[in-house]
């Protein structure tokens, strides 16, 4: 693989896990805010409602709905994600998330060096 930053695009979860188990720890994964809890909604967060006993996702956080988080800036299982995902490496994620990141994002999960798509036939999907 080429130096510098690396991204390598897949269209689906099982293509993603099968770069994790290829790669391992050498490669970091992020998936859409829907793949992970809300820690402020779980039971001791501070938005804690017991509305939805498996516990709610980050896509229906509060922070999507105005209200403010504590750990938007620290602490949230997909935020952090993001964060440590723009100073890897090697990153993996899927088309659908890529592309949500850099129009709804400022930074997306910045600049790379190299981009990988595997199953490019689907990028027009």
């Amino acid at each position: 693989m080429t130096q510098g930053r690396k991204l390598l695009l897949t269209s689906t979860k099982p293509q993603q896990n099968q770069c994790e188990d290829k790669y391992g720890q050498g490669v970091s994964d992020i998936r859409g805010q829907r793949n992970y809890l809300c820690l402020a909604l779980a039971p001791g967060g501070e938005h804690y409602f017991p509305y939805n006993p498996q516990g709610a996702t980050v896509d229906e956080g509060p922070c999507h709905f105005g209200d403010g988080c504590s750990l938007l800036l620290g602490g949230c299982s997909y935020y952090d994600r993001v964060r440590r995902n723009q100073a890897h490496d090697f990153v993996s994620t899927n088309y659908d998330l890529i592309l949500a990141m850099n129009r709804y994002t400022e930074n997306g999960l910045g600049l790379f060096d190299s981009v990988f798509c595997d199953e490019a036939h689907e990028l027009p999907e």
